[in-house]
């Protein structure tokens, strides 16, 4: 669930200690990093559902690992929620993905939101923050960041910098860094 995964959890808390929203029932959740393999994401979709019936699956990011649960959700006819899969396929909703419902847009459309932010606060300069840590993820960020350059260089936006972190690194000092060249 990454660093996103704290909604989660916030709804999951909100919803069962409020007896009227689902009365008689309790949410529980299981959690599992892949980690942007898709083979690791199948293995364990496959055993969690071996033994426990699920009522819907929420997560992950990666489309790479939101395929599979995607197209097994539909089989299995259980609702399927991720908070990005950005790929031009989950737009497909007859016949591959029936069941999924996705809270972001594509990779393509990143580009017009990062222009939308810089206009609203009247930057022209931004730097661009990543955690590149595997290679399925370099994979991954490959079409937004393109996505986020080109519109940058159609209306004159300066990226000062393409900044690659992880769960080292020191976020205060590499923010407080990222501000001195980024604006």
């Amino acid at each position: 669930l990454g660093r996103t995964g704290a909604a989660y959890f916030i709804a999951l808390e909100k919803v069962n200690s409020d007896d009227s929203l689902l009365p008689g029932h309790r949410l529980v959740y299981t959690r599992y990093d892949s980690e942007g393999y898709d083979i690791e994401t199948i293995r364990a979709i496959l055993n969690f559902t071996e033994t426990e019936k699920y009522a819907a699956f929420f997560g992950p990011v990666y489309s790479v690992e939101a395929e599979p649960i995607g197209k097994l959700a539909m089989v299995w006819n259980t609702p399927y929620m991720c908070s990005s899969c950005p790929d031009d396929m989950f737009a497909i909703k007859n016949f591959r993905f029936e069941t999924m419902i996705r809270t972001f847009g594509t990779f393509g459309q990143l580009g017009g939101f990062v222009k939308a932010i810089a206009e609203k606060f009247n930057w022209d300069r931004f730097a661009v923050l990543l955690e590149l840590n595997t290679k399925a993820r370099l994979n991954l960020f490959s079409q937004p960041v393109m996505s986020i350059r080109n519109v940058a260089m159609k209306n004159n936006l300066t990226i000062a910098e393409f900044v690659n972190f992880n769960e080292s690194t020191d976020t205060v000092t590499m923010m407080r860094d990222v501000s001195k060249i980024a604006r």
